[in-house]
């Protein structure tokens, strides 16, 4: 692993909440003004994340040129599990970063002046200290502060859905969350335990619902059959994390869900689309933060994280990211 963290950022903000980052997972930061002086970086071979920040489509078209004339855009030099976007826009603004083959991490600094990014930094150092290890599934201990107590819990079939989401509310209402707030969360988290139940598994051809590509058949296949719920507060934010393990998200399907926005009469339950992954973006209008990690075949874990707020309109503009990380 290497042991610099590298960025390529102009704002002070971004500079800062970088160098808290590194500050954090013990890393040497180098933080340059063009992605000619990131590729002399990343040609020595000691870069381990790397932070970019998009502005625009165009600064995006910029680095993956320089990358592609100098190393090539799919060198082992940049690893999307360890590249990190820093970008002010919203997720739907941007299907150009979604789309591009680099991309592994969003992040979108808080739009509350009194957020610092040393505060942003905090939570997701975790997220930095997670990939550079390699974790196969970052989850709500990895993410939330020593001491958060973590429930467990395991469901054995969609008709125990209902009742883990009554359960959220009453979590979140003692932990003195909003009633709107909870609306939003328990929205995403729904949307989440509705494709590890559903769309994860495989159906009696072995060909899985969300990849569509034929897999092996696995004799021990009802043994899996089952959805773990990690479930923790601590004090600043609230994380739920959803294990299914059949491993068969597909990277592509999932991102080019995430910018589109359907009509209600588009998602009616049981219609073909809402079968197709497309409660994705009900997850991201839930104003959280996501971790999407697969280990194909074997195991899919979705977490979410949402902070605690003094407001709606805080908890809406809040500090977010989107993290993709896929094994095979």
């Amino acid at each position: 692993m290497g042991k610099t963290l590298l960025s390529i950022s102009t704002q002070s903000r971004t500079q800062d909440f970088v160098l808290a980052i590194a500050a954090k997972v013990g890393m040497k930061p180098v933080i340059v003004s063009t992605p000619k002086a990131a590729i002399d970086h990343l040609k020595q071979g000691e870069v381990g994340s790397v932070f970019v920040e998009v502005g625009k489509e165009a600064d995006l078209t910029t680095f993956e040129s320089a990358l592609q004339e100098s190393v090539g855009l799919f060198s082992d030099l940049v690893n999307p599990n360890l590249t990190h976007f820093i970008c002010p826009l919203d997720l739907e603004s941007v299907p150009f970063l979604l789309q591009s083959p680099l991309f592994g991490h969003y992040i979108r600094p808080s739009a509350q002046p009194a957020t610092s990014a040393i505060q942003d930094a905090e939570l997701y150092s975790k997220v930095v200290a997670a990939t550079l290890l390699n974790m196969k599934g970052i989850g709500t201990k990895e993410l939330l502060n020593q001491g958060a107590q973590v429930q467990n819990v395991r469901l054995e079939g969609a008709a125990q859905k209902a009742d883990m989401i009554q359960a959220l509310r009453t979590y979140l209402a003692a932990a003195q969350f909003s009633s709107r707030v909870i609306a939003s969360i328990t929205n995403g988290v729904d949307e989440i335990l509705l494709n590890a139940l559903h769309t994860a598994p495989v159906n009696d051809e072995a060909r899985g619902f969300i990849s569509g590509h034929a897999q092996k058949a696995q004799p021990s296949a009802q043994n899996r059959n089952h959805v773990e719920v990690e479930l923790g507060f601590d004090g600043t934010a609230v994380a739920i994390s959803v294990r299914d393990h059949y491993g068969t998200l597909d990277r592509s399907r999932l991102l080019a869900h995430m910018p589109r926005q359907y009509q209600k009469q588009e998602y009616r339950a049981g219609s073909r689309l809402s079968m197709s992954g497309l409660g994705i973006p009900v997850m991201m209008n839930s104003h959280g933060s996501f971790i999407f990690s697969c280990d194909a075949h074997e195991q899919t874990v979705v977490t979410a994280v949402f902070r605690k707020t003094q407001n709606f309109r805080e908890f809406q503009t809040q500090f977010r990211f989107l993290s993709t990380q896929f094994f095979f």
